[in-house]
């Protein structure tokens, strides 16, 4: 199989074949083992990226991120209220 023209042909296995698999495999279990992920952080990353979004999303809806800042400032007053007014009735 020729891939650029007057340079010959390709090989059609490389080198050491078995050999260059198993070293692959080897090098990829030693990144697994030292490059594990821990359950809790990849969750709290994955919230932190969707307020992000979030965020991303009423900066865009409002014009401005103050104005989607604005809106979130709101919400958790209300939320706060509701909060504060259900734990006051216990």
């Amino acid at each position: 199989m020729r891939f650029w023209p007057g340079r010959g042909e390709a090989p059609t296995e490389p080198a050491g074949g078995e050999a260059v698999e198993q070293a692959f495999r080897r090098g990829r279990e030693e990144e697994r083992k030292r490059h594990r992920s821990h359950p809790v952080l990849a969750t709290l990353m994955f919230l932190a990226a969707v307020v992000g979004v979030g965020m991303l999303y009423l900066a865009a809806q409002q014009g401005s991120f103050s104005g989607g800042g604005l809106v979130i400032d709101h919400r958790l007053a209300i939320a706060t209220a509701k909060a504060s007014q259900t734990t006051a009735q216990r």
